[in-house]
């Protein structure tokens, strides 16, 4: 909800008030500060507003829906939004870090790094046995899924050269993955605690007779 009523809004800032919302919001890694701490959080909410944008926009929302509510269900709102935040700040880094030591110019938009986020922490969360229904369609083991979007995110490099795009799509997909790693983790085992009153545990007994082994 909160994306479609942001592209609304776009759409009347930039088509009828003519204020150039893309070229300020979207994240530009050669933008100073602090207007690209600006661009950071505002880069998700933005999309293309060019004809024909709607219907696009609206299948990009669709499918986002389709692959963050099975990662929702699972791991609960909290962790989902944690993973949105955290898949943001993944991709922004890896575009800004990449735009300042290449020179590279280009421009990241859209909540692609949530949708890219949410299906390889899934997939990675699941028995490595267990087949998924890629697109509903093809049934695809879990890491055979996360490759996939790494080859997506390659071709999509080759066909257009956009090297932003393409660290963006990697570090939201392996930020995916890290983070559900982490939160699949076991419990770190818990220290002994040390009994009040100066009493401790002391060895009694033996193994051959029936009286008590710990005598306190």
């Amino acid at each position: 909800m909160s994306l479609g009523a942001a592209y609304v809004l776009q759409l009347i800032a930039e088509v009828w008030l003519q204020w150039p919302a893309t070229a300020l919001l979207a994240l530009n890694p050669q933008t100073p500060i602090p207007g690209i701490l600006l661009q950071v959080v505002a880069h998700p909410f933005v999309n293309p507003t060019g004809p024909g944008s709607v219907l696009m926009v609206a299948l990009h929302l669709l499918f986002l829906w389709w692959t963050l509510s099975p990662f929702e269900m699972r791991f609960g709102p909290r962790r989902a939004a944690l993973l949105c935040l955290l898949a943001t700040g993944a991709s922004a880094a890896a575009a800004i870090l990449v735009g300042i030591l290449t020179g590279t110019q280009g421009l990241l938009a859209g909540a692609g790094p949530w949708m890219l986020a949410s299906i390889a922490g899934f997939a990675f969360s699941l028995p490595r046995n267990q087949k998924l229904l890629f697109f509903g369609v093809i049934p695809l083991q879990p890491m055979h899924i996360i490759g996939v979007l790494i080859g997506f995110s390659v071709l999509g490099f080759i066909a257009s050269k956009d090297l932003i795009g393409l660290v963006s799509d990697l570090a939201a997909t392996f930020a995916g993955v890290g983070y559900v790693r982490w939160n699949l983790r076991p419990p770190a085992a818990r220290k002994p605690q040390k009994p009040k009153g100066g009493l401790r545990v002391i060895r009694g007994g033996s193994d051959e007779d029936d009286r008590p082994k710990y005598l306190n």
